[in-house]
């Protein structure tokens, strides 16, 4: 039995064990229920609105294990309801947080093909990163997604979050640590899930986007529930829900793409052969190259060719420079990739009596995202270099072999005009058609995710929680028609030889390969696939976790009760990625192979008190203790204050320790291979001391040696073996956090917050400078260190060199006054890599909340609602002793992103607008972030102009309508416009296909969202 079908089994047997538990409490219920079945339909109405005559309760909200009677706390909180949520459009988590100041754009499933989390989604709040953002399911964690970010962060996929279920979002933008522990620093996000309902409903949605005639999205849902908790004793509640999203393909995207990108970009959509290609299902033979002695490409059509196109305009085109034209946009290669997501929320609550409430949830999620890729291509003399990690610090190396003179297939040879380049020999471009749809992605992503508990309070009137939680995740990459196999390719068009002509050595085909050129049958789609084969890349993430508290009165101050919160939690995770063991193997030209193992029990007690010392003021502190394995107890506190200036003015601050643990990816066993650039100083030095000799030769020779290695990369950068292993001697990452803000309220029509927050996180976990690494142990040894750096041995190349110098130094002694240099060392072949504690982020800014609501008395209510963040500081210090300077208002970097709405509500029609707005952001900085260092090297670049590079990228602003009519109680329909008055993304020289990622969302105009939704 595989570990993919334990994991099923797993999965399935610990949803029988609820839906059991669940049963059992139901019949319990129903043996106590007399007349569970008499409730009406305006009872059920009346149930769901509160009940203003019974007093009010004390609510937990996020941020606090205290439950209090003002929401409002010394940690500022952004809520937001399921109205706000259907006004946005909104389908996942992540289409929310686009409408939140404080995230910032990252990762996104749809754009997160080859990326090695295929398929996820991440929150990143503050701009941090998703390690630095704690995301929870109704205050307690979910499992990771089942591979790292960037091979090194493990982080929560938020798409596996049903949207159907949520009753609000609480974003917590302050650190957390001392309430919520690990990775509680950037903020909070907290998504809170309906507790009880009653009757069912369905829904359906449709989302269209007319200018790429495709993007289609469908969502169709229902929930249901049954039993009350006032009279039943109980309360079941669940939702279903189906997410299928249309791929974009190539050709849907052409009339979108950025008109000065396709400017710079002239040959872009001409080269996909879209009007005078053939098409998948004709025979397609490719086309031939060769060489001529001054190096320009000369291309002829193969035999049969149904489509010879000359390229370029009519003074360019020329019969010697014809192709065999493919239309690839037919090819079905993805833009947006598909994808499937089926989400399922169950939970279901019982009160034993007054005292004490059973509670369990049930959650599980599918996700299959799919990429359709172009049919492989072979190209002669394209090679592929990778490195594995069970074949060492070798490179491996593969080219594509030419066509022999001698080959039937080749048309050079038996054209007088050519035969002259290259001996006659021939280079073929060509791609495998046995199967236009062959080549693919498919990630799964299957999680589920179990909560069972008791809550109640004690004769004290403390109440206590108690639940257990079992959560998992197993992940699947699965690929193929895309990483070829040298082995394969062999079987195909081997045996392959050597052609020695007057241009050169070739390695050319079997001129009688088994794969038939400029045909297409069974046989060949068998050795296509032998040639580029399937693989797959599996991985699992599981928690166990048991968690409980008290919260209760212990005693009173002038300013009321005080209270007391006091918890412990046990926590078991285990990540598990074993890599796939063809690319491990270097069976496949697919770079790294990466692995992981590890597994860690967690323990952790905490204690909250909310002291109100005067009427007026509040003070809030807590401490948290966790104990990791591999470091000592860290202990983190927090402290909020809480002050009523006046009966319109509150003012609030926070001072808080946040921390982050090591993940299993970067503490645990295994690594990432792959290749990384590393300079050299000691070949550098050696090759520097060669050029001064051989520059002073007589001998042109000489001197020309001397030139080429001039423009080699000894003292550029060389390509070696890299592997970045898991260090379980890691500290965690640590941080202080502060927050000072006020909330102004001088009429209740009116409010205002405005806070100020500062994050400095310090130890950050980052990859040890591989160049560092190499000049330190240069330096102790040059010929290399085990452990740290490898070389390979001295080259032919090298010998060569060495016995030139000697025999210019012979000829020649006075250019040799110091002795003749020669090279000693071989080249790096490998560097043997670590995560480290090493680098400091300082960030600050301000937030700015406000809201506004008119009565217009007989035509309804109107709200208006205004959210910003305005950063101030974005520095970080790294291995050098010294700051980078502040990145705010960079590429990137905007200083100010804000969301404006505003929302009418009339009769049985709600209105609203909502406005999204980024800042402007300069591409001429000083901080190397991905912008040009300098007014000269930014002109001088093909793609950018000066006013360009003087301005930069201007502010944005889209719009969002929506129009929701409730016509009865049972019926409503709901239309959404995102980028309502279809404005184009302005031009990003910067950017991948010139749209920046803060417009990336808006780049394919208006897109429309109708939503049906009935109530039973």
């Amino acid at each position: 039995m595989n570990k993919h079908s334990a994991f099923k089994k797993k999965m399935i047997a610990h949803a029988v064990v609820v839906a059991l538990g669940t049963l059992a409490l139901l019949s319990v219920a129903a043996a106590q229920t007399t007349d569970a079945a008499a409730t009406s339909a305006q009872k059920q109405a009346d149930d769901n609105l509160p009940d203003l005559s019974k007093p009010v309760h004390r609510v937990e909200v996020t941020g606090s294990n205290i439950k209090r009677m003002d929401a409002e706390q010394a940690s500022p909180v952004t809520v937001i309801s399921k109205q706000e949520i259907q006004q946005m459009g909104a389908n996942t988590l992540q289409e929310i947080l686009v409408h939140v100041s404080q995230a910032v754009p990252d990762l996104v499933d749809s754009m997160s093909m080859f990326t090695g989390t295929e398929g996820a989604t991440d929150a990143n709040l503050r701009g941090l990163g998703p390690e630095a953002t704690l995301v929870l399911l109704n205050g307690r964690r979910l499992s990771n997604y089942g591979t790292a970010y960037g091979g090194q962060y493990q982080f929560v996929n938020i798409d596996t979050i049903p949207v159907d279920a949520i009753e609000r979002v609480e974003i917590l933008t302050d650190g957390a640590s001392a309430i919520y522990g690990s990775d509680a620093v950037a903020g909070v996000i907290n998504v809170i899930t309906k507790k009880s309902y009653n009757g069912a409903e369905l829904h359906a949605s449709g989302t269209a986007v007319p200018k790429t005639s495709n993007n289609h999205e469908y969502n169709i849902g229902g929930s249901f529930g049954f039993g009350d908790l006032a009279t039943d004793k109980f309360n079941v509640y669940g939702t279903l829900n189906l997410f299928d999203r249309e791929a974009v393909y190539q050709n849907q995207i052409l009339n979108v793409l950025n008109p000065t990108w396709l400017h710079y970009n002239p040959t872009y959509i001409a080269g996909f052969h879209g009007k005078d290609g053939s098409a998948p299902d004709v025979i397609n033979p490719g086309t031939q190259f060769t060489y001529t002695d001054a190096g320009t490409t000369i291309n002829q059509p193969s035999p049969g060719c149904p489509t010879p196109v000359m390229p370029g305009s009519a003074a360019q085109q020329s019969s010697l420079n014809t192709v065999c034209a493919l239309n690839s946009l037919a090819l079905g290669n993805n833009w947006i990739p598909s994808s499937r997501r089926l989400n399922l929320f169950i939970n279901g609550h019982y009160e034993f009596d007054n005292s004490m409430e059973g509670f369990i949830e049930l959650s599980g999620t599918m996700v299959k995202l799919t990429t359709q890729l172009s049919p492989p291509n072979l190209y002669s003399g394209g090679n592929w270099s990778w490195y594995a990690r069970n074949t060492g610090f070798n490179l491996n190396n593969f080219a594509f072999p030419y066509l022999s003179p001698t080959n039937p297939f080749n048309v050079v040879a038996n054209n007088p005009a050519l035969q002259g380049n290259m001996g006659g020999v021939a280079g073929l471009n060509y791609t495998l058609l046995d199967d236009p749809k062959f080549s693919r992605h498919i990630d799964t992503d299957d999680e589920y995710r179990i909560v069972a508990g008791l809550r109640g309070t004690l004769a004290n009137n403390w109440d206590w929680e108690s639940a257990i939680t079992i959560a998992g995740t197993h992940g699947d990459l699965e690929s193929q028609g895309y990483n070829p196999s040298p082995a394969g390719i062999l079987a195909a068009f081997g045996p392959f030889t050597t052609v020695n002509t007057p241009s050169g050595a070739y390695q050319v085909i079997s001129d009688h390969p088994a794969y038939q050129l400029g045909v297409t049958n069974a046989n060949n789609l068998a050795l296509m696939k032998q040639m580029f084969p399937y693989f797959s890349y599996e991985s699992w993430d599981e928690i166990a976790n048991w968690d409980g508290k008290v919260s209760g009165k212990i005693g009173t101050l002038s300013g009321g009760d005080v209270m007391m919160a006091a918890g412990a939690n046990l926590n078991h995770e285990s990540f598990s990625s074993p890599g796939a063991g063809n690319a491990a193997n270097g069976q496949i030209a697919w770079q790294g192979g990466s692995w992981y193992q590890g597994s860690r029990s967690t323990e952790a007690a905490y204690a909250e008190i909310l002291a109100p010392l005067t009427k007026k003021l509040e003070i809030d502190a807590a401490i948290r203790d966790d104990k990791y394995p591999d470091f000592a107890n860290h202990i983190v506190p927090k402290v909020g204050i809480r002050y009523q200036v006046a009966d319109s003015l509150v003012v609030r601050s926070t001072f808080s320790q946040g921390f982050r643990a090591p993940s299993l990816a970067e503490s645990g066993t295994g690594g990432i291979y792959q290749q990384t650039v590393v300079n050299d100083p000691v070949r550098c030095a050696e090759t520097n001391a060669i050029i001064a000799t051989l520059s002073k030769s007589p001998n042109q020779q000489d001197v020309l040696t001397a030139q080429g290695l001039q423009s080699s990369s000894q003292c550029t950068g060389t390509v070696a073996g890299g592997i970045t292993t898991p260090n379980p001697k890691l500290k965690p990452e640590t941080a202080n956090i502060a927050n000072f803000g006020l909330i102004f309220n001088p009429v209740k029509q009116f409010d205002i917050s405005a806070d100020y927050w500062i994050i400095d996180r310090k130890n950050e976990i980052v990859q040890n400078n591989p160049n560092t690494l190499v000049a330190n142990g240069s330096a102790q040894s040059p010929g290399g260190i085990p452990g740290v750096f490898v070389r390979g041995p001295l080259t032919i190349g090298d010998i060569a060199i060495n016995n030139q110098v000697a025999t210019a130094c012979a000829a020649t002694p006075s250019i040799c006054a110091g002795g003749a240099p020669s090279y000693q060392y071989g080249n790096l072949a490998g560097v043997i890599n670590s995560y480290i504690n090493q680098t400091q982020s300082l960030v600050d800014g301000f937030d700015v909340n406000a809201n506004a609501h008119v009565d217009l008395s007989g035509y309804g209510k109107l709200d208006f609602g205004w959210k910003a963040t305005i950063k101030h500081r974005i520095e970080s210090l790294g291995a050098n002793p010294a700051w980078i300077g502040n990145q705010v208002g960079t590429y990137g970097t905007p200083r100010i992103t804000g969301v404006f709405s505003t929302a009418w509500h009339y009769s049985d029609v709600d209105l609203s607008l909502m406005a999204n707005y980024t800042g402007p952001q300069a591409i001429l900085s000083a901080y190397p972030n991905g912008a040009f260092s300098d007014l000269a090297s930014c002109e001088g670049n093909y793609n950018v102009t000066k006013t360009q590079c003087e301005n930069g990228l201007a502010s944005s602003l889209y719009w969002t309508g929506n129009v929701n009519w409730h016509p009865t109680a049972q019926v409503s329909l709901n239309l959404n416009v995102q980028n309502l008055f279809g404005h184009e993304p302005q031009y990003d020289p910067q950017a991948w296909m010139g749209i920046n990622q803060f417009e990336f969302p808006y780049m394919s105009g208006r897109i429309y969202k109708l939503t049906a939704n009935y109530k039973f």
